[in-house]
Parts: C-alpha cells; structure tokens; sequence
C-alpha cells in the first residue's frame, strides 16, 4: 500500500518542500539517475520517474484497486 502513494507523495513533496526537493536531488545524483550538474528540481524529477519507471519494470500495483 505505501509503494502505490509513494510517487504521488514525491510529487507533493517536490511541488511545496524544498527540503525534500534537495534531498531527492542527492539521492537522484548518488544513485546515478541525475548527472551531478542537473539543477535541484530537474534531479528530483528524474528520481520520480525512476521510481516509476520501476514500479512499471516489476509490474508494480499503482492504485489500491490492483
């Protein structure tokens, strides 16, 4: 159940908390799915993606219904 809201809570998290902005940034660039030059947001976004990108790899439930 926590997996299927997570990419919507990046989301908010991303859109109206700088903290966690510059967090996923360094998490983004640490795990190699943002280059060490991508500004903070554009790397936060690139770590969203990746975590959807996943969900879909592994056939991941996005909505409580699956």
């Amino acid at each position: 159940m926590v997996g299927c809201a997570l990419p919507n809570v990046m989301q908010c998290l991303i859109k109206y908390d700088p903290g966690m902005v510059k967090a996923f940034a360094s998490l983004a660039k640490s795990a190699g799915v943002a280059d060490w030059k991508d500004a903070e947001n554009p790397a936060a976004s690139k770590l969203l993606k990746a975590v959807q990108d996943l969900q879909k790899k592994i056939e991941f439930p996005t909505n409580l219904s699956d």
